[in-house]
């Protein structure tokens, strides 16, 4: 048995994504594939279109064999954060071979060599960021003016202009710091991605980018979009419409975002990634602007990002605090790992997982609230913060049919059975 691992979003699964994954299993003789996914709210900071469990089902039925849930502290966060949960979770399992990430360049030669400077040099590299934010750059330009720095002073090493600028890369520099931080025995491999970049809002042939897709649901419908989505997608994403849920924007949850800004006005620095005077400017935009784009068309800038905005609105809202981001930092090991969703291989992985590590394999909601979390803080504290986010994506998910809400939370009532 060899074990891969992917770290993923599947916002939602695409043809690009079932490519990477019958990639993986090709060019590397991987025999089981274990997916870390992020829950209902994504990296970028909003809600995922359709929900986890649908998004595992995709998943499962398009080559994955086992899906699991990054807590969802982490997923909302920068590229640094999100890694830190998804590496510290499939490593956490005890079991795992690889680690596959896609990227664009392909070049895992200089992504962990820049994995291996961002470590071997951070106290320079923090510095040299500081400095260079006081010179009114935003943090990713700070960040790679600080790498390129070193690279060349010191190991004259040298790097192409857009290597910082596309996502996938970003990401897989973070996954390799954090193996090379947890000292793991998980081989990083990188497989080039192939169509488009990650925010392309353009097709090529039957691929393309997850946001081309969200973009054309949340103006068009489903009808355009079908060819970039394997079979059992687009059957997913069907049923998904008929049974009367709503596909999740960012402009969704705008109004429970200003309530909770003005709520809030005196203390909003606490929230994660919102201090240094953006809390102000937060509190006088949440009163005034139209809808969601504009608010984030109004405090983005040089130094605060888009993404960053975006990420700081949804930590009030979600109510991450900087404390809750500090308690994640330290964890080097995951006290549970929940499922969403498991094929026959799926269960044999899960026994090599119960076999090799400690973790508590959740998969009844209930049994583990009334049992394992009561015996660990830790436990209960990351568990408490998914179903809470739940909760919250659900009421919206199902506004157009809130009678689907009668049969309970559905972190409780959907059955994880083999698919």
């Amino acid at each position: 048995m060899k074990i891969g691992g992917i770290i993923a979003e599947y916002n939602p699964f695409h043809n690009g994504h079932m490519y990477q994954i019958e990639c993986f299993r090709e060019l590397y003789d991987v025999s089981h594939i274990v997916v870390a996914m992020s829950g209902n709210f994504v990296q970028r900071g909003g809600p995922a279109i359709v929900d986890k469990f649908t998004r595992a089902k995709m998943a499962i039925a398009s080559g994955a064999d086992l899906v699991i849930e990054i807590p969802s502290l982490y997923c909302t966060q920068t590229a640094e954060i999100f890694s830190r949960g998804g590496v510290t979770l499939l490593d956490s399992l005890g079991c795992m071979d690889l680690l596959c990430f896609g990227s664009e360049n392909g070049d895992l030669k200089s992504i962990k060599k820049v994995a291996e400077i961002m470590i071997k040099d951070k106290a320079e590299i923090d510095a040299l960021i500081s400095s260079n934010i006081k010179n009114k750059y935003s943090f990713p330009v700070a960040r790679e003016k600080a790498i390129r720095n070193i690279l060349s002073r010191k190991d004259h090493f040298d790097l192409d202009d857009g290597f910082f600028r596309e996502s996938n890369t970003i990401l897989g520099i973070e996954y390799v710091k954090e193996l090379l931080r947890l000292n793991s025995t998980i081989e990083p491999v990188s497989i080039k991605r192939y169509g488009t970049s990650h925010n392309s809002i353009e097709s090529f042939g039957n691929f393309c980018s997850a946001s081309f897709i969200r973009e054309n649901i949340k103006k068009n419908g489903i009808t355009g979009i079908m060819d970039f989505l394997p079979k059992s997608s687009q059957y997913e994403i069907g049923c998904y419409q008929a049974d009367g849920r709503k596909f999740l924007f960012d402009d969704d949850f705008f109004s429970d975002i200003c309530i909770e800004i003005i709520r809030n006005k005196r203390c909003l620095s606490r929230f994660f990634d919102v201090g240094n005077g953006l809390e102000n400017s937060i509190y006088k935009q949440a009163s005034a602007c139209l809808d969601f784009d504009e608010i984030i068309e109004n405090l983005s800038s040089p130094i605060f990002t888009r993404n960053r905005i975006r990420r700081s609105l949804f930590n009030i809202f979600l109510g991450i605090e900087d404390k809750h981001i500090e308690i994640c930092k330290q964890i080097n090991s995951m006290p549970f790992v929940r499922v969403l969703g498991f094929n026959k291989r799926g269960t044999e992985i899960l026994s090599r997982i119960k076999s090799n590590s400690d973790i508590s394999v959740v998969t009844q909601i209930a049994k583990s609230l009334r049992y394992e979390s009561k015996h660990n803080d830790m436990y209960r504290f990351l568990l408490d913060y998914d179903l809470m986010t739940s909760e919250l994506y659900y009421q919206k998910s199902f506004s157009n049919n809130r009678k689907l809400l009668k049969k309970g939370k559905i972190d409780f009532t959907t059955l994880i059975s083999m698919m």
